[in-house]
């Protein structure tokens, strides 16, 4: 477009210089159609030239486009893997999840199978113990003073009457008492039944027995009294203190000093 309208111009500065001559017309003519030849072709070449730009530029944009499409298809391709990658990595927690679950399930029933079996154990021991528990307990009790027999030079004026033969005041008396009953609760009922008499004091300790069937302490020498057994030991107690399990046995023996 420039270059026509330089052409024009051109054509225009001719018209004007050589307008007026009359003998001039032909040239002007001629140089007339000689411009308009040259602007034929140029608009011709500018024309071709434009085409050529158009379709070059319609390649570029083909490519472009296919360029793009192969873009968009290889996204799309991303796009899918992702997705399936993203599906599998779902699927597989919602495995290793159900996995979990089925073996902490288990583990549940075991444990709850256990807990089960450890409460029904403990039930049947606990039913063992009761059956085996009694509300009562059996013991057996003995009174004896033999030491005295040995030293009766020891033994307090008037006192010898009230030593039996054998020594013993109660031989192997069987008592059968409430469980939980002490020393003391058995050999006072060992003396009800056999009709010993059975003195005793209250002291800080708990019961104290004096004596059986008016043989004291300190009849027999000056430290002599009663001391009492269980199963052939020394309790560290009163006997009013001591509780008895069934089948004890229960001794009282007088000794001199």
């Amino acid at each position: 477009m420039k270059k026509f309208s330089a052409i024009l111009l051109s054509i225009i500065m001719c018209i004007t210089f050589f307008g007026c001559s009359a003998d001039k017309t032909e040239l002007k003519d001629s140089q007339i159609t000689a411009v308009q030849s040259t602007i034929k072709a140029e608009t011709t070449s500018d024309t071709n030239d434009s085409t050529s730009v158009i379709k070059a530029d319609d390649t570029t944009q083909s490519s472009e486009s296919s360029k793009n499409k192969t873009d968009k298809s290889r996204l799309t391709t991303k796009s899918s893997a992702s997705t399936k990658n993203a599906a599998d990595s779902r699927t597989t927690k919602a495995s290793a999840k159900n996995t979990e679950k089925t073996s902490t399930s288990k583990k549940t029933t075991k444990n709850k199978s256990s807990t089960a079996q450890s409460t029904t154990k403990k039930k049947t021991t606990t039913t063992k113990k009761q059956t085996t528990t009694s509300s009562t307990i059996t013991c057996t009790v003995t009174v004896e003073c033999k030491s005295i027999l040995k030293n009766t030079d020891k033994l307090a004026d008037g006192h010898a009457p009230y030593v039996p033969s054998d020594g013993y005041f109660i031989n192997g008396c069987t008592v059968t008492l409430a469980n939980g009953s002490s020393a003391y609760d058995a050999v006072q009922l060992a003396c009800n039944k056999q009709g010993v008499h059975m003195t005793t004091v209250n002291s800080g300790y708990g019961k104290y027995v004096k004596g059986f069937n008016n043989i004291d302490e300190k009849d027999c020498g000056s430290q002599s009294g009663w001391l009492y057994f269980v199963n052939g030991s020394s309790p560290s107690k009163s006997c009013s203190k001591y509780k008895l399990s069934n089948g004890d046995n229960v001794v009282f023996s007088y000794t001199c000093k």
